[in-house]
């Protein structure tokens, strides 16, 4: 049901099936990521949980943090929206992007599923939000402090 609504995979031109081949393989450059127009950064995301979910699990691109907050709605959205496989790939890459904004969705995915008395998705989420404070408390300690 989910998959009605992915990425047409008919418009992935062949520029950009080629930067989703770089960031996949992590040659990729961040900020010509970052300068994709949104309907193309929701292409790359298609794309990488394609790829996440035929490989098995893998840690999100390197330029996951670097991802406006639309690209964390659209992760959001396979959270809310996916089947399980497709929810706990979003998990992941929310959690792994070691983005302080995602910390943030991840807590208003957390009240979103505590909200509807959604259990396992709840325990998913909740798990997800740990992991992803203790990136992120630990990437804080390595800090100079001022």
């Amino acid at each position: 049901m989910f998959e009605k609504y992915t990425a047409d995979y008919a418009k992935f031109d062949e520029p950009l099936r080629t930067l989703a081949d770089a960031a996949d393989n992590g040659t990729a450059e961040a900020k010509e990521l970052a300068e994709l127009p949104p309907s193309q950064k929701a292409a790359m995301y298609e794309d990488w949980m394609r790829r996440a979910i035929l490989r098995g699990r893998r840690p999100p691109p390197a330029w996951s943090p670097g991802m406006p907050n639309s690209f964390s709605i659209a992760r959001s959205k396979t959270v809310v929206c996916g089947n399980g496989e497709q929810r706990a790939a979003a998990l992941e890459f929310l959690e792994l992007s070691a983005a302080p904004a995602a910390l943030d969705r991840v807590e208003r995915l957390k009240r979103w599923a505590l909200e509807r008395r959604i259990p396992d998705l709840t325990e998913r989420i909740n798990a997800a939000h740990l992991r992803l404070k203790e990136i992120l408390d630990a990437e804080l300690s390595i800090l100079p402090k001022t």
